[in-house]
């Protein structure tokens, strides 16, 4: 079941890419704030292309601006209007913020499964694909996410790269640092990934404290 659902996402996907995207869509990506806006939907897990995240700010804007002319103000239109869109900046940034936190949440589960599947006798990906299934979301996807990325050709550092940047976690940094020392140098990761662990739970421990 697992193999067929990661055959039809792959699938998805290569369709999505075949999809020639228009005029007005192109020009959108290739503004300067696409990159940026592109990767905070992806941080805040929005399943909005930047072209249809740009096209609600436009109509939210518009939708302020008449507003406050037909209050009878053209300040208040401008007001409304730049007023709309940073709603929906806070409203991403705030997603992402939450999903973070809820990520972070999650890190000792995530190592404990990974421990435990490594030392069932999986590799890296087969434990990240027990995480996929066992826990709950944000890290049921972007466990998967990395799989998927693994399974479309990108090398297991490279995915676990791309997490690293949409998480923005230093306790998921580490253990991805781990990871990759452990597949340059050889060892055995179970080990390396428990000493790790102990290592953030006690780290946590200490910020409480302070806190």
């Amino acid at each position: 079941e697992e193999i067929v659902a990661m055959d039809v996402a792959e699938a998805d996907e290569a369709r999505a890419r075949r999809k020639r995207p228009g005029i007005l869509s192109r020009l959108v990506m290739k503004l300067s704030i696409a990159p940026g806006i592109a990767r905070d939907l992806e941080r805040a897990n929005v399943a909005l292309s930047v072209p249809e995240y740009v096209l609600i700010m436009a109509v939210v804007a518009a939708a302020g601006f008449v507003f406050g002319l037909l209050r009878g103000s053209i300040i208040l239109g401008i007001l409304l209007a730049m007023t709309a869109i940073m709603f929906l900046r806070l409203w991403v940034s705030r997603r992402a913020r939450l999903r973070r936190l809820a990520f972070a949440r999650q890190i000792n589960d995530i190592i404990n499964l990974l421990v435990g599947s490594l030392r069932a006798g999986y590799g890296p990906v087969q434990a990240l694909t027990i995480v996929t299934k066992e826990m709950p979301p944000p890290a049921s996807i972007e466990m998967g996410r990395i799989v998927r990325e693994v399974q479309l050709g990108l090398s297991l550092p490279r995915a676990l790269d791309n997490s690293v940047e949409r998480l923005e976690n230093d306790d998921w940094s580490l253990i991805v640092t781990s990871i990759k020392i452990q597949s340059e140098g050889g060892g055995n990761l179970a080990e390396i990934l428990e000493t790790v662990g102990h290592t953030i739970r006690e780290r946590g421990r200490i910020l409480g404290e302070i806190r």
